[in-house]
Order: C-alpha cells, then structure tokens, then sequence
C-alpha cells in the first residue's frame, strides 16, 4: 500500500513515514559519534597524524552535524515533502509550472553539494533553470518513478516526456549489458 502519495482533490502530497526518519537520524548519528572519536584519538597522536586525524575528524563533526540540523529543521514543520498541485510542483523554496518543465530525474547528483548527501527531484525549467526538490533519502525509488509518471510527466512540457521516455531506454539498455 502506497501512503507516501495522498491524492487531494487539486492534486497530490509526498509525504513522509516516521519510521524512516528513525533509521535516517541513527545514521546520521552514528557518523556524527565516529567522527567525534576520530577527532579525539587524532589530538592524542603524534604531530602528523594528529593534524590528519583533526581535519577528518572536523570535516565528519561538519557534514554530519550539518546534516542533522537540516532535517531536524526541515523535518519539524510538516511531513508534506512537496506538492503536485493546481499545475505547479510545489516546496516551500519553489513552485514550478508543470507546463515550463522540460527535463525531470531524481536521485543522487554532483550539481550541488547537498545532491551528495540527500537525494533530490531535479527539474530543468523552459528557461534552462534548474529546481531541487529534496526528499531527504525518505522515500523509495519506485514512488518518486510513480510521482514523475503519474502526476508530472501528464502535465510537463512535451519535450520533458521526451527527455524522460530516453532515460528510461538509455537506463533499461545499461541493465541488459
């Protein structure tokens, strides 16, 4: 049974289940305690490895403190991730006309820091500007498939299907080799 997708009568909410918030933050805090004693074992080496085992130490505090404090953030105001609605993607930083946007994947991806840490709904506008929906590794894979096919790609510009319909070969191809 599907309860991330809830249909409204102008459209759809992802949402979020709990007990995936659960396993995300016990992850997340075990980086944050690792990190923590790697930097405390790094001040008790020697002068090179101490000063290597500091930096690691601090970059892993960073990202994974960082990433704590997003979605304890994020994940406070409202379990709705974003919204098909009215023709518009919607999030509480974008809304998107579902007739402007003409490329739509999601997933990982290297454009900006945060697509290396939590997966993101990417869509390409008519203007070639570029929207990030995160859904913060919350939602399996076969949902957002559902969300693009069902409730955006019916509403996007015709070259989005287009560009949607060859990912969808070029990926099916890779799978055969």
């Amino acid at each position: 049974m599907n309860n991330y997708l809830i249909p409204k009568k102008e459209g759809v909410d992802l949402v979020y289940k709990s007990g995936g918030l659960g396993c995300l933050y016990i992850g997340v805090g075990v980086g944050l305690i690792a990190s923590i004693i790697v930097l405390i074992i790094g001040a008790t080496l020697g002068t090179f490895k101490g000063y290597i085992g500091i930096i690691i130490g601090l970059i892993g505090v960073l990202f994974t403190g960082g990433a704590i404090l997003r979605l304890a953030s994020v994940l406070s105001k409202s379990k709705v991730l974003l919204k098909v609605e009215d023709g518009y993607l919607i999030n509480s930083k974008n809304r998107v006309p579902l007739t402007e946007i003409t490329d739509v994947y999601y997933g990982w991806h290297a454009e900006k820091l945060s697509g290396g840490v939590f997966q993101n709904l990417v869509v390409t506008t008519t203007n070639q500007k570029k929207h990030y929906y995160s859904y913060y590794n919350l939602i399996p894979d076969h949902i957002m498939k559902q969300l693009v096919e069902e409730y955006i790609l019916p509403h996007a510009n015709p070259t989005c299907k287009m560009n949607w319909e060859k990912k969808r070969k070029n990926s099916s191809e890779t799978i055969k080799l």
